[in-house]
């Protein structure tokens, strides 16, 4: 039918209850790479909803990525992958992380460098949020390319060894990377 060729992601509430869904094309000849339902057929939006494997306990740190592929691959590195469905965080996605420590792990691309910033700035205004953030190596779009290209372990050796405060601006991504 009209979802062939796409993976269904679900997304669940605190309460591990399906709230909503993404899709994703995997053929990359789609109009639309991303496809959820309606407002109409859930009564939720996706400036409403962050996708988590499981809601973690308060005070837990959680990597929020643009992308649920991203997050899913955080997560096999043992640490706590989220996804916003983008570059950007509304209030309501804002008031579902507000009892964690945030690490922005957004892609290397120019857009997921000025998100990044946009994203920080806002968070910086609730005074009990601790922010990080890490990026991939320059060498890899996203977290899934680095997983695919070398495992979780060496991804979460990487995060340990590079993850920054966030200190009101990020100017640059000079992080080298040899997997080698």
């Amino acid at each position: 039918g009209e979802f062939k060729d796409r993976i269904v992601i679900p997304y669940y509430n605190k309460n591990n209850i399906l709230i909503y869904w993404n899709s994703r094309d995997l053929t990359n000849k789609a109009y639309l790479r991303y496809r959820g339902p309606s407002r109409e057929e859930t009564g939720v939006g996706k400036e409403q909803v962050l996708w988590f494997e499981y809601f973690p306990e308060k005070g837990s740190k959680v990597y929020l990525t643009e992308g649920e592929f991203d997050a899913m691959s955080l997560n096999l590195t043992g640490l706590v992958g989220a996804a916003c469905g983008g570059k950007n965080v509304s209030e309501k996605q804002m008031d579902l992380l507000k009892d964690y420590g945030i690490a922005i792990s957004f892609d290397t691309d120019k857009s997921g460098g000025e998100a990044l910033n946009k994203l920080g700035k806002i968070l910086e205004k609730y005074a009990d949020l601790k922010i990080t953030y890490i990026r991939p190596p320059l060498s890899y779009k996203d977290w899934n390319q680095m997983l695919i290209d070398c495992g979780p372990r060496v991804i979460r050796a990487y995060i340990e060894q590079n993850e920054k405060p966030f200190l009101g601006v990020w100017t640059a991504n000079k992080l080298i990377f040899n997997s080698r």
